[in-house]
């Protein structure tokens, strides 16, 4: 059965979050997801859902994170 994206997309952006989408599309919020990875990579830029957009500022205290972790394993 082919995947009619228009009206995922449109299905997708009227819920409120994933798994409303998911249930009205009958489909799993897996296969939702992949749908909405499909259309990103084709170029849609399709909105996030129940998700904080991280910050260049987040990214990168995430990664001071990292980093201070790799020096203590490097160390001991």
């Amino acid at each position: 059965m082919a995947v009619d994206y228009r009206d995922t997309l449109i299905t997708y952006l009227k819920s409120e979050t994933l798994e409303d989408a998911a249930k009205n599309l009958n489909i799993t919020k897996a296969a939702l997801l992949a749908r909405m990875g499909v259309l990103r990579k084709a170029g849609v830029k399709v909105p996030q859902k129940g998700k904080k957009s991280l910050t260049a500022l987040d990214v990168a205290q995430l990664n001071a994170i990292i980093n201070k972790h790799a020096k203590e394993v490097s160390a001991a």
